[in-house]
């Protein structure tokens, strides 16, 4: 059975600006001496550097002190190996997650591989539209892939309207699975009064 496929206009283009905050690490003894080095610079000048850095990176990223607190977790160890006291202000310590932090442009290869699906929020519609949502495999920096995704609109005649994407975007959270005893929680729902039909 033939099917018949017209070619539409829209094209999606890949965007360099956009941009997600990885860990970057350089190896134990190279870390130890960038650690070294803010760790001694000068109260004024490295307040003076800290926030020249907020100002040019917080307008891309949706929380860039908690990116910076966490790549300092990361390399926590060894600032600690190499500064003893618990007296580094929390500010100083985002300055070194800084110092551990590069940007990663996930689009700057290609994006490929589109798959439709009928958005949940039908909302705020002309007659006969449906907002879809575009799942693309984006290929960025060292061929690195991954999953974004885009909003459209398709009107009665199969027209589809691109919207414009966030300009914020970020790593996905890793959520751990859970194991759960089944008996345990039956009797939890059992005291709360809560039916365990469905168990």
């Amino acid at each position: 059975m033939k099917i018949q496929i017209d070619r539409l206009n829209s094209i999606i283009y890949p965007n360099n600006n956009r941009v997600i905050a990885r860990f970057f690490f350089i190896g134990e003894e190279r870390a130890k001496t960038v650690i070294e080095k803010v760790i001694n610079l000068p109260e004024t000048k490295a307040q003076n550097l800290f926030n020249q850095i907020l100002r040019e990176f917080s307008h891309r990223h949706r929380s860039i002190s908690s990116i910076f607190q966490k790549h300092y977790n990361n390399i926590s160890h060894l600032v600690k190996e190499i500064h003893t006291a618990d007296d580094i202000p929390k500010w100083r310590k985002l300055l070194i997650g800084s110092y551990f932090t590069m940007e990663y442009s996930i689009e700057s290869a290609a994006i490929f591989n589109p798959s439709v699906i009928a958005d949940p929020d039908q909302s705020e519609l002309n007659e006969e539209e449906m907002k879809i949502i575009i799942s693309l495999r984006a290929t960025g920096e060292g061929h690195i892939s991954s999953l974004i995704f885009r909003g459209a609109i398709l009107s009665k005649e199969n027209e589809i309207t691109l919207l414009e994407p966030g300009n914020l975007i970020d790593e996905a959270t890793t959520i751990k699975d859970h194991l759960y005893n089944k008996e345990n929680f039956i009797k939890k729902l059992k005291e709360m009064k809560i039916s365990s039909d469905f168990c």
